[in-house]
């Protein structure tokens, strides 16, 4: 397979489900693919990567379209769905089922949806911080029917999940209609690490943000986030962990507590010091999570 200089490191290239992706395959031990959220790509997992690898074979990759991937076209779509085809395309081309599988939020949520549809692939679901709004609200923009739903039967989620839809979902997409990718980029990011973490961020980190911003302003205006609901939840047979910083929103509080109540045997963990990047926030800890969780 081809190689890729990176910033930080060689790259391996390899073509899955009809796009090329960037990987790098290190260590020994038991199958571990991480999977990275958006505005992100494989160098977000580089505080950790290292430190999984001295138990793990690990598996980083950066998703379709993100850096240093072929960019996303001007208008095109980025449903998460396909990024989960992706992913259990990469898992069977690399031979490595059943694997654990760490991802973080959208990444977490791309997992969550391989597992709905193909359990087989996995020996452990790792799950930090999946923004999995459908569990509230089933459609982007919801109904009155469904809001008053979620009124009445999970009052205590009511105002978190409105509160993300109205200062953070709602102003980012009117910034990148708007065509104002960084308006919507810094308004999401602050919106969902909180302002103590994003304004501690590197220029490098930053930087990182912009340079995938594109796919996510696609996720804004194109499809959206897909469904994913109770029952598909109770149908989860993977076993599961659900990573939460101790101060990440409360939006993302629920939506974990939510997923814990779902899916049949699931396991919590909070990591200290964290916001919903908790890998980069402190990465001994999610290390620590992970092998206890796993076992090794």
């Amino acid at each position: 397979m081809a190689q890729v200089e990176a910033e930080s490191g060689q790259f391996s290239q390899i073509i899955v489900n009809g796009t090329q992706l960037a990987y790098r395959d290190i260590g020994k031990g038991d199958p571990l693919i991480l999977v990275h959220g958006n505005i992100s790509d494989a160098r977000s997992w580089e505080p950790i990567e290292n430190n999984l690898a001295e138990r793990f074979r690990v598996i980083v990759y950066s998703r379709r379209y993100a850096w240093p991937n072929e960019p996303i076209a001007d208008g095109e779509d980025d449903p998460w769905t396909l990024h989960a085809d992706d992913l259990g395309a990469l898992i069977e081309k690399l031979a490595i089922a059943p694997a654990h599988v760490l991802g973080n939020s959208t990444g977490a949520f791309v997992a969550l949806l391989l597992a709905r549809q193909k359990p087989e692939l996995f020996r452990t679901l790792l799950l930090s911080e999946p923004p999995v709004l459908s569990l509230f609200l089933p459609s982007t923009p919801p109904t009155i029917g469904q809001v008053f739903k979620l009124l009445i039967s999970q009052p205590w989620s009511f105002l978190p999940v409105m509160i993300v839809g109205a200062t953070v979902v709602g102003p980012a997409t009117t910034a990148f209609k708007d065509g104002d990718d960084e308006k919507g980029l810094q308004m999401f990011a602050r919106g969902t690490l909180g302002s103590e973490f994003y304004d501690k961020l590197s220029d490098e980190r930053m930087e990182q943000m912009r340079a995938n911003v594109k796919p996510h302003k696609a996720l804004f205006l194109g499809s959206g986030m897909p469904q994913f609901l109770d029952e598909d939840g109770r149908n989860i047979t993977v076993p599961t962990l659900l990573i939460m910083g101790e101060k990440t929103s409360s939006f993302h509080q629920h939506v974990n507590r939510r997923l814990a109540v779902l899916i049949s045997g699931a396991k919590e963990s909070v990591i200290l010091g964290a916001s919903h990047l908790s890998h980069e926030d402190n990465p001994e800890g999610v290390f620590e999570a992970i092998s206890s969780f796993v076992g090794v």
